[in-house]
This record gives structure tokens, sequence and C-alpha cells, in this order.
């Protein structure tokens, strides 16, 4: 919600072509942070469950192992990685901008332990606080420096600063959460954690890239303003990231245990109600968003971005690959080879497909060559593969039937909403503006509520965890 706040107020006060510096800057970090991480969260979740002794020295081994990939990177953009880039990019502009965000990635790369320790350590209330908290602080900070200066360079540099800020409390945190044994780095935990991640981490930083792949497409092919239109429409709405997210991290822990324990049916109910529970939320999420995307961009983004709605109606139509969350079960099943092979094969697949498709349609052509590709790769090989590991049935694994039954009974009332839309754009308009009020007045109470009572209902809760576990 708060970056969706930050996305909404730089898109109505900065020009386009200074939003394409701000979103082309943090682009290229995003890009390559993955890679720098090496897969070593990934092997937290793998090594953490079933260690009895040295917890604290896992972590510190994987620590050891981000701050001088961090700080590698850091060189790199300083000695003339950020004009590579600005060149790329064509656009100058981000030349400079990538300079202010030189002691990023030691401190962001450190904070990505933060999450899979806690949750291996069962401190999952710790966890939501610290990222509510570091959130919002982070959001309030950019939103504020955007006000004021109404330029990129300001709200990266403030970006930075609360993005350091929070790496340290996690990193206290993390320690609180740890037993006091041992913490030295070994050579020997070190290159365990190596062998694991590395090829989860190369995957993980490919499928990044791949992610990513439509977005730089756009800003290399196209202009600034161009790539500001497209990245508007081409973002995740924040209920899909939470959802998504929340139960991958649940799972991971339980279907690694039921693996290891050699309980591969758990480990399928796991997977399959986890992906169940998901599209309750995420298919009728999707067929509104396909109905309204126009108004939503124009209530959120102005009417200067309104071509940005065929953009989110593209994106939407991933959500029925979101919803099966196989980098999970190969994660929790120790696939690591495979995982890097399925991600390059996808990668390639989506950029050929992409450069094709933006010469014959433009940037929505980039849209749907990232659609075609991740629902090939999803459903003819990544399901087919995990059916066979788990030894079940491929119906019994994906819910084909319940998504269909999903889909109808959102999709008559969305075409009904959209039809409304047409023929009474300024009601419905003035009626998102009153909905968006609301929900603002309830995130604001929801966060007030944590702060002073202690207790929430948290997401997990939402999304029915306790009952994906049973």
């Amino acid at each position: 919600m708060i970056s969706i706040c930050v996305f909404v107020v730089a898109t109505r006060m900065l020009t386009k072509t200074d939003l394409a510096t701000y979103r082309q800057t943090i682009l290229a970090y995003e890009m390559v942070l993955p890679l720098l991480g090496l897969g070593l969260s990934q092997g937290i979740y793998y090594l953490l469950p079933t260690a009895t002794e040295r917890l604290r020295g896992i972590a510190f081994d994987a620590a050891t192992l981000l701050m001088i990939a961090g700080g590698a990177y850091s060189v790199f953009m300083a000695i003339g990685g950020s004009e590579f880039l600005a060149l790329r990019f064509s656009n100058p502009a981000i030349s400079t901008a990538l300079l202010y965000l030189l002691p990023l990635p030691v401190f962001a790369l450190l904070a990505t332990l933060v999450s899979p320790i806690l949750i291996v350590r069962e401190s999952v209330n710790t966890l939501v606080g610290y990222k509510m908290a570091t959130q919002i602080i982070t959001g309030l900070g950019i939103l504020l420096a955007c006000a004021i200066s109404k330029r990129p360079i300001p709200m990266l540099v403030v970006y930075v600063v609360l993005t350091i800020l929070g790496s340290v409390i996690g990193i206290h945190l993390v320690l609180r959460a740890l037993p006091r044994d041992s913490w030295q780095p070994r050579l020997t935990g070190i290159s365990t954690l190596v062998c694991f991640g590395l090829p989860i981490g190369a995957a993980t930083m490919i499928g990044s890239i791949n992610k990513q792949a439509d977005r730089v497409i756009v800003a290399v092919l196209g202009s600034p303003e161009e790539f500001a239109v497209y990245v508007v429409g081409a973002f995740e709405l924040p209920l899909v990231g939470i959802v998504t997210a929340s139960v991958s991290s649940v799972i991971l822990v339980d279907m690694r245990k039921a693996i290891e324990a050699g309980e591969l049916r758990k480990a399928q109910r796991l997977f399959s109600k986890a992906a169940r529970r998901i599209s309750v939320y995420l298919i009728p999420f999707m067929c509104f968003v396909l109905a309204t995307a126009p108004l939503l961009i124009t209530v959120l983004f102005s009417a200067r971005y309104l071509d940005s709605a065929d953009v989110l109606r593209v994106y939407m139509l991933k959500v029925p690959m979101q919803i099966i969350l196989t980098g999970a079960a190969f994660v929790s099943l120790g696939m690591s080879s495979f995982i890097l092979k399925r991600t390059v094969v996808s990668f390639l697949f989506n950029l050929v497909l992409s450069i094709i498709l933006y010469q014959w349609l433009g940037p929505i052509g980039v849209a749907w060559a990232t659609i075609i590709s991740g629902g090939i790769i999803a459903f003819v090989w990544n399901l087919p593969v995990l059916a066979k590991k788990l030894n079940v049935r491929l119906f019994n694994l994906y819910p084909f039937g319940l998504l269909g039954k999903e889909l109808l009974a959102a999709g008559v009332p969305a075409v009904g909403l959209w039809v409304v839309l047409l023929k009474n754009p300024t009601i419905i308009v003035l009626s998102m503006h009153i909905m968006l009020l609301v929900l603002t007045a309830m995130v604001i109470f929801f966060f007030i509520f944590y702060y002073v009572v202690g207790k929430l209902w948290f997401p997990s809760e939402f999304v029915s965890f306790k009952e994906i576990r049973r």
C-alpha cells in the first residue's frame, strides 16, 4: 500500500522524464541484487530449519558473503558502471542518480536475511511489525522528499538513508532471535551455502531480470516518456504480492520439514491447499481490475497515463500463474539446479518473444510476451515436473476446477461493472475516489491499532495459514 502511494504521488508530481529517471535508477539495482544475494536467503530456508547447532554461525556465513558481493557491486558502479547503464537506457540523468545509491547494495543484501531467519525462528509477529514499520517510514520519507523537491535525486537519497536504517534494525532483530552460539564465519559453512545457494542465486538473478525484462526492453528501445507510460501499467498491485509472498514463506518451511521426513503426501497437500487459498482472493481481484483498469489508472495516476490501462490489463493475466508457488516447492525439494535451468530457458524465451512482439505491437507487445512465455513455462514445464516429484496427478496439484468456478463467479459481475462504467463514467469515478479515501482511513487505523494495542490480525491469518498447515 505504501509503495503504491509513493508511486501515485510520484506520477503526479514528477515529469515523465523525471519519473523514468527515478524508476530506471531503482530498476538498475533491482535487477542485480538477486544475483549478488547468491541465493543465500533461500539457503537459509533450506539449512536453518534442520540445523541443531551453530545457527548464528550460519547467519554470519551468509552475511560475510553478502557484504563482499555488495561492496564489489558498489565499486563497479563507482568506476564506470553508472555511465554504462545510462548509455544503455538512453537516459544520461541516471548516471549521476546511480552514484547516490552506492551504499545501498551492502545494507539491502543484509536485509534479505531478516525474513527467512525470523520465519524459521518462528518470530513472525516481530517480522510483520518490522516490515510494517520500515515500509511506512521509508514510504513517508520518500513522499515528503517528492512533495518538497519534486525531483528524483532527493527521493533516492532518502530511500538509501532509510534503507540503511531499516537494515541495521533488522540485523539487531536477527541477533536477538538466534541463540548465542558460535558466530565466527567458517569456510565449510560458507562453501555449503554457496554450493546450495549459487544455482538458486543465479536463477533468482535471471528470474529477476526476466521479471524486469519487459521494462528493460522498453527502456532500451523506447524513449523515457514511453518507459514512464509503460511502467505505470506494468506493476504488481499490492494484494498480489502480499498474499503470494506471505503464503510462500510459510509453506516453504513446512514443505521442507515434510519432505525431510519423507512425507510427500503432506507436502503435496500443503502446496495444493495454498494454491486454493490464494486463488480465492486473487481471482476476483483480477476480474475487478480487468473491468476497471482505465478508471484505476485515471484515479490513481491521472489521465496523463490513461494509455497505461491496456498494459495493466495484460499484466493482471499473470494471476493464474501466480497462485502456484512452484518456486517454493522446488526449493523445498532441493532442486536448485532445475530452478537454474528452467529460469534460464524462461528468460531466453521471454527475451526473444519480447523483442519480436515489440517490433510488431510496440510496448504492449512486450507485456503480452511476458504473459505468454510465463504461462507456457508454468503450465507446460513447472507443474508436470513438480507433479512427478511429488508423485501425484497433475490435476490434483493445481485447482483447475476451482479456478473455472471462481472465474465464472467473479467474471459475470466484472462484465456488469465494465458495462456500467462505460455508460456512467462520472458516477463511477466519484465512487472510486470515495472508496480510496475509505481504504486509506482503514489502513491508517490498521497501523495505529497495531502500535497501540500490540496485536494485529496479520495477513498470515487473512490467508488462513493455520488451515494450510493442517
